[in-house]
Parts: structure tokens; sequence; C-alpha cells
């Protein structure tokens, strides 16, 4: 039964994410410079500084969203939350354009080095319309996360050639495999990363 829920929650994720990638495609084709070319983030390292923010749905319990910072400071490193990573609209991390507005800033921001996703859940694709792509494209850093999130991974490589990354959101317990994979990707400067394939990681919410 769960696993019939987990593929019906997929499905509709899937079919509301596609109903905003038209216009997400279309106007890569004119406004992605980058489009031969992707921009591949930096690696990150023990010190670096971590924005956390939830771009869609948001924990039940605030304890949730400590734990996920315990997560990300036992890689070393340091943890800048989002301004309204703490929100909650119903099963929303605030609304629409507050959700965004963390994503914006978190890019512009000089002091993060990179940025993690809280969890999946419902909601991520209803912030397209509110993302700053021009100021994506000109303060690349590594974004990451999965399941709904998948939507903004999708949208920011067709907008600005950035490579997201598929992979561990914050408030989940590391198996061996995906911790070896995430430093693997992340980490290492031997990696050997193809773009034009999304890194993959074994992740559980």
């Amino acid at each position: 039964m769960s696993n019939r829920r987990a593929f019906i929650k997929a499905l509709i994720s899937t079919a509301i994410a596609t109903s905003f990638l038209p216009q997400v495609v279309s106007a890569s084709e004119t406004n992605n410079t980058n489009s031969n070319s992707p921009i591949k983030p930096k690696r990150l390292k023990a010190g670096d500084t971590i924005g956390l923010i939830a771009p869609g749905s948001n924990t039940w319990e605030d304890e949730e969203i400590y734990f996920a910072i315990d997560v990300l400071k036992s890689f070393g490193f340091k943890v800048k939350k989002g301004k309204y990573l703490f929100e909650r609209r119903a099963y929303l991390a605030g609304n629409d354009k507050d959700r965004a507005w963390d994503i914006n800033n978190m890019f512009k921001d000089k002091e993060v080095d990179g940025i993690f996703c809280l969890r999946g859940g419902y909601g991520s694709p209803r912030i397209l319309p509110y993302l700053d792509y021009d100021a994506i494209a000109a303060n690349p850093k590594a974004f990451i996360g999965y399941s709904d999130v998948t939507a903004l991974l999708n949208a920011i490589y067709a907008r600005t050639g950035l490579v997201t990354f598929h992979g561990p959101i914050a408030r989940q317990n590391f198996s061996e495999y995906t911790l070896k994979s995430f430093k693997e990707i992340l980490f290492s400067p031997k990696a050997n990363i193809d773009l034009g394939t999304p890194p993959l990681f074994e992740v559980r919410e």
C-alpha cells in the first residue's frame, strides 16, 4: 500500500511539474547563454556554509529541522537557515513567493557555498515563476534535493545551464551507500561527473 501511495504521489508531482516545464524550456531557448556549456558548481568541503531551505512542504515539528541542521553540521558544514525555514502555511513552508525568496537569496548570498533542501514533499513546482534565474546563473553553487524538488532541479538547469543534484535531503539518515556517493560526487576532486546525466543517489525521505 505504501508503494502504491508513493507511486501515485510521484505521478501527481510529475504532472504538476510538467505543466510548468513547457514555458521554462521555451524561455531557456532565449535566456540560457550556456545551453551548450553546462555550469559546474564548485565542490564542497568541510568549513563551507550551507543554506538550508524548505521550497515545498515543511516538517511537522521544528525538532526535525534541528535534526537536519545537525546532519549538515556532522559533515563539517556551517549552516545558514533560510528566512522562512520555520514557516508553516497548512502543509507548505510559507507562501510561494517567500519560499522562492529563500532560494533566490541563498544563491545571491556570497557567504553561502551550497544549498540543501530540508525535504521533498508537494509544493516546489508552484514557485518556479518566482525564481530569479539570472541571479542563479550569476552565482552558481551546488543545489541538492529530490522528490518534488526535481521540478526545481530541472527548471534551473533548463534556464541557466547550472548542473543541479538529485541527491539527499538534509532531513534524512544517510545510509553507507548514500554517504559514499554523496562524498564522491560533491567532495572528491577525482569524481567523474557526466554532465549530461544528473547523478543519482540512494535516498529515503
